[in-house]
């Protein structure tokens, strides 16, 4: 007997249902485009584990754009494990929020938003935290090396959020 296939009409978080009472939240429905604009930032030969690059900032209720989000770099060779999360007040909350175990040994891209589950996707900084409620804070967002630089190269591109 062959599996029965229904037509079905589905509403996204971002969409409202029409039957549904409540109102769409309002960082999908009208959140605004963010850039954190990164400059060039060298990671030099001699840069040890646990070496800490902070890319920018963050607020507790921004979106991630997974997938929009490019960390363009050149060949930091040797340094196959990244990660990049955040911290608050030098102290890291979560070090590989955003990606963990990203390969920058050789010149690329990489999402830097690469560990938001598709499942995660348009959620808050603070609810991939798994935070009750929002703090109201800003983090920085910080790429760390766990292995030595052997080699001097540039990161640098645009980490893209939306936030009402």
């Amino acid at each position: 007997m062959e599996g029965h296939m229904a037509v079905v009409t589905k509403y996204a978080g971002s969409a409202k249902d029409p039957v549904a009472a409540n109102l769409i939240p309002a960082v999908l429905a009208e959140g605004r485009l963010r850039a954190i604009n990164i400059p060039a930032l060298a990671i030099t030969t001699g840069d040890s584990i646990a070496s800490l690059f902070y890319l920018g900032k963050i607020a507790s209720n921004a979106v991630p754009l997974a997938g929009l989000s490019t960390l363009k770099h050149g060949a930091v060779t040797s340094v196959n494990d990244a990660d990049i999360g955040i911290y608050r007040d030098g102290v890291a909350v979560d070090a590989d929020l955003f990606a963990d175990g990203i390969d920058i040994s050789s010149a690329g891209a990489k999402d830097p938003f690469a560990a938001v589950a598709v499942a995660n996707v348009g959620k808050q900084v603070w609810e991939l935290l798994g935070l009750a409620n929002d703090p109201g804070v800003e983090y920085d967002i910080v790429l760390t090396i766990k292995v030595a630089a052997t080699a001097t190269a540039s990161i640098g591109g645009a980490i893209l959020y939306s936030k009402k």
